[in-house]
């Protein structure tokens, strides 16, 4: 069996969280054309992942950044 026959067709999740990723991506690259757009989407996919320890990890940094 080759390569190309070993790839499989996205799923409709992955397709929507590929939509999702681009938009976010192309917002955030507006709102901040200094950034990495690497790290930006590594970002995007960590969120993805897992929003509320995200969201757990960045009010925890906002906290501690506010002592």
């Amino acid at each position: 069996m080759s390569v190309v026959e070993e790839v499989r067709e996205l799923s409709p999740g992955d397709k929507i969280r590929n939509q999702i990723k681009e938009k976010w991506l192309k917002q955030l690259m507006g709102e901040n054309p200094e950034s990495n757009p690497y790290m930006m989407e590594v970002m995007i996919d960590l969120y993805l992942l897992d929003p509320k320890k995200c969201d757990e990890i960045i009010k925890g940094h906002h906290y501690m950044a506010n002592k």
